[in-house]
């Protein structure tokens, strides 16, 4: 049996939904942040010694990761261009959309949910001698984007696992 520890892990992949284009990284996040708001009314009674909260709703989840582009080849060195540019495309309407399209966050067996980018940031930290990018540090913010209702029982026998790889029209 593999040691799951030591074989090539799962890659992270961003799915651009609208076109059914996807970004497979080029090293997968040493971590991930979620961030998860449960949202209560304070409704104050007058007279009471206690103020009595009302669930109002769960926020959308939102994650946060940063994603290492590093080139040591000419090859490498297209696919960070790309990898650059398919982040920053997603963030944007495509020519007669909206919105900028849905992505999927999908690393297997982990997550993959549907979300939007709601922020994205390159510090760019080497050059080669024609100071063309050759490492670069994204930090990527999502928003999950839910269509429908999600139940507490449903998260605890699912997980993050909870977005399909399809399009806007439903298609693979």
């Amino acid at each position: 049996m593999a040691d799951t520890f030591t074989t090539n892990p799962a890659k992270l992949w961003i799915w651009n939904l609208q076109e059914a284009t996807a970004l497979e990284v080029m090293l997968n996040p040493n971590e991930w942040d979620e961030l998860l708001a449960v949202e209560y009314v304070d409704s104050g009674v007058q007279g009471l010694s206690y103020r009595p909260l009302h669930y109002q709703g769960t926020a959308n989840l939102k994650v946060s990761f940063d994603l290492l582009l590093a080139a040591e080849t000419i090859a490498d060195k297209a696919a960070l261009d790309h990898a650059r540019r398919f982040l920053s495309a997603i963030c944007y309407p495509w020519r007669g959309k909206l919105r900028p399209p849905r992505t999927l966050f999908s690393w297997v067996g982990e997550a993959s949910i549907t979300a939007v980018i709601r922020e994205l940031k390159f510090t760019n930290k080497r050059f080669n001698t024609s100071l063309g990018i050759v490492e670069s540090l994204a930090k990527v913010s999502l928003e999950e984007v839910r269509d429908v209702r999600i139940y507490g029982d449903d998260v605890l026998q699912k997980g993050l696992m909870r977005g399909s790889v399809k399009d806007d029209k439903g298609a693979l």
